[in-house]
């Protein structure tokens, strides 16, 4: 959530600058701002179409105040084009991003017209929602989750989710003991790449998203080099371990401590 709304502050923010550089453009005088070197001096003209085809240039080397005015002006055009071309590609960054953002079920029902409101609940859900919180919806609802190599995916949770490691299945079976909704292996897209969390959670109290990383082969120096440049690009995107990210390692054999992931749970999502 806090990605897609850094989005939609950098989106405003460029949309607003694209208005104040048309505004100014609209007020800039008509013409072009010319350079042309002559016997190692630079000298400056004015260019000019009164007609199409025909141009007429007028030296303004002495005129420096008419010079920066063109100069803005160029200036203006290129910041344009930049941000004509940046924004449609912040407006497909979003609409990529959104469906990885947590959307809550009091939201959706909020945004619909008020005479379907209304309505019973269980009309929208296909099941009484008395007890189900709205973190429970998200987890029950559909995801992208990954397709990479499900043949790997061998070891089974208490739950019958299937995962990939021990380290998996023992994180998995914290979350359940605490009641802490989540999904495995969602996939997130982040500056063009394509990542896939061990698991990402929901906070009850609050509905924050939080991402969780097992590093399980740190010693491994191929593998410890990926876990770093993941990091790296999660900071990017606002993923931090300071606020919504947790990460846990196990040692050289693999193996996990199952009262460091207990502790981050109990600290940071209940």
């Amino acid at each position: 959530m806090k990605m897609m709304q850094e989005l939609e502050i950098l989106l405003d923010e460029q949309e607003k600058r694209l208005r104040m550089c048309e505004a100014e453009l609209a007020a800039s005088p008509e013409g072009e701002l010319y350079q042309v070197r002559r016997n190692g001096k630079l000298e400056l003209y004015h260019a000019t179409w009164p007609e199409p085809g025909h141009r007429v240039r007028k030296t303004i080397t002495q005129s420096p105040e008419i010079a920066a005015v063109l100069a803005r002006k160029a200036y203006l055009q290129a910041e344009m084009k930049l941000l004509e071309k940046n924004i449609p590609e912040l407006r497909k960054l979003m609409l990529s991003t959104v469906q990885y953002a947590t959307v809550a079920a009091e939201d959706v029902l909020q945004s619909m017209p008020e005479r379907y409101r209304k309505l019973p609940e269980d009309w929208f859900f296909g099941q009484k929602t008395e007890s189900m919180s709205s973190a429970d919806l998200w987890a029950a609802a559909p995801y992208h989750q990954s397709d990479y190599k499900p043949e790997e995916k061998t070891k089974i949770t208490s739950r019958g989710l299937h995962v990939r490691s021990m380290a998996e299945v023992v994180c998995c079976e914290q979350y359940y003991h605490h009641d802490v909704p989540f999904r495995y292996e969602a996939v997130l897209e982040i500056g063009g790449y394509s990542f896939v969390p061990d698991i990402t959670s929901m906070r009850r109290r609050d509905s924050k998203i939080f991402y969780h990383e097992h590093c399980g082969l740190p010693h491994i120096p191929k593998y410890w080099e990926r876990h770093k440049w993941k990091l790296r690009m999660y900071e990017q995107a606002g993923i931090v371990p300071w606020d919504n990210l947790i990460v846990t390692y196990g040692d050289q054999y693999g193996n996990v401590d199952v009262r460091e992931i207990e502790s981050q749970i109990v600290n940071r999502l209940l």
